[in-house]
């Protein structure tokens, strides 16, 4: 079995690399970088090629994927994101007939990627959504005194430069929205600071649902996951969940991201995901094996034997950028919880020395370091 990633080197794609080559399968990688951007390495990569960035989405580019399935006698691929992956399905005709592609219909992929679909199906299927509004400048920009501050996300992605933005009054929503220049709505919705609770699965081309899977995330960072731990999932969120996902009839791996109140037990909807992401890696050391299911879910046998540990884990770099951030006073209402500065200060040394690492690994340190390097080559690039 050779299973291929259309991908970057980061963590998701170590996470695949290990996972599958753990299964005793042959993982290559066609990694999109530049020639000054550090080389893919881990003990368990079989071959792997180069994809220059300004090559993706062309003629040329396709041609350099198809030669490597070829070479490299791929069995199958899959990619790091909706838009490649909807570059792949426009080419099937061009790869290898007896390469398999992993991954969702462009309808399906189209369907998904509607923010405001996603909200209507949430709210349809049962989940919790807080009040939502779809703004630009053309749109009547009114929002209720009441559900400031905003939390602003952009509608679809790749749509704008910001991830998350906060706004506190009408009169900042307005500013906001006159210094972007995008065609894409804003999506809209009241700030609540509280921890996310991200759920991954997976879901078969015959509806089945594979290895669903809740987690915590107790701490963010610029606006996305710090730390993560195993959680176990109510029983009515588990079936919102499968219903959600056959209200779209996705196939393959996916995550749902809510926003989640511990004192009250309530889940709010914020998005869903059908691709590999940001917690990829991280729930691996959890012993939720996002790679092997994500195949599986496309008719991939696998020898896979799950047991969820109850770790935290996190990133150490990224753990020392936000205590860097604190020591500097750099935070934002987007770095989850806020807390005394002692507090951040201890909490972020003690998870530094006994949480567990997403991309440190004992069994593949040539993996751990080459993207370790990579990172901080980056960094300092523009330094």
């Amino acid at each position: 079995m050779r299973p291929v990633m259309l991908s970057s080197f980061g963590p998701p794609a170590l996470a695949c690399i290990r996972s599958w080559g753990k299964q005793g399968w042959k993982p290559g990688l066609i990694c999109i970088r530049s020639e000054n951007e550090s080389e893919p390495v881990s003990r368990y990569l079989s071959g792997w090629t180069t994809l220059p960035h300004k090559k993706v989405y062309t003629d040329e580019g396709i041609e350099i994927v198809a030669e490597f399935l070829e070479k490299f006698n791929a069995g199958g691929i899959t990619a790091i994101d909706e838009k490649i992956s909807k570059w792949i399905n426009q080419h099937r005709d061009k790869l290898p007939q007896k390469t398999a592609v992993w991954l969702p219909d462009n309808l399906i992929i189209d369907d998904v990627l509607s923010k405001k679909r996603q909200t209507e199906v949430a709210k349809a299927v049962g989940f919790e959504v807080l009040p939502t509004y779809l703004l630009n400048l053309k749109s009547n920009i009114s929002v209720k005194a009441e559900h400031f501050p905003l939390c602003l996300r952009p509608s679809e992605p790749g749509s704008s430069d910001f991830k998350v933005h906060i706004v506190s009054s009408q009169e900042e929503l307005v500013r906001f929205l006159q210094s972007l220049n995008i065609p894409a709505p804003i999506i809209a919705q009241p700030f609540k600071s509280l921890p996310n609770l991200v759920i991954h699965g997976a879901r078969t081309h015959t509806g089945a649902t594979l290895g669903i899977q809740g987690f915590l995330v107790s701490r963010k960072f610029e606006s996305v996951t710090l730390t993560i731990t195993p959680i176990a999932l109510p029983p009515d969120i588990h079936q919102k969940c499968v219903d959600f996902t056959d209200a779209f009839n996705i196939v393959g791996n996916y995550h749902f991201e809510l926003l989640f109140d511990p004192n009250t037990k309530s889940a709010y909807f914020l998005e869903i995901n059908t691709r590999f992401g940001g917690t990829t890696a991280k729930v691996l050391p959890c012993g939720y094996d996002e790679p092997v299911i994500a195949l599986e879910s496309y008719g991939v046998k696998a020898d896979i034997r799950q047991t969820i540990k109850p770790v935290v884990v996190s990133n150490k770099q990224a753990l020392m950028k936000y205590l860097f951030y604190a020591l500097t006073h750099r935070l934002s209402p987007l770095d989850y919880p806020d807390e005394p500065m002692l507090i951040k200060v201890c909490k972020t040394l003690r998870g530094f020395m006994t949480y567990k690492d997403d991309v440190l690994n004992v069994s593949d340190m040539r993996g751990s370091l080459a993207l370790y390097r990579g990172n901080l080559k980056a960094k300092l690039k523009f330094l």
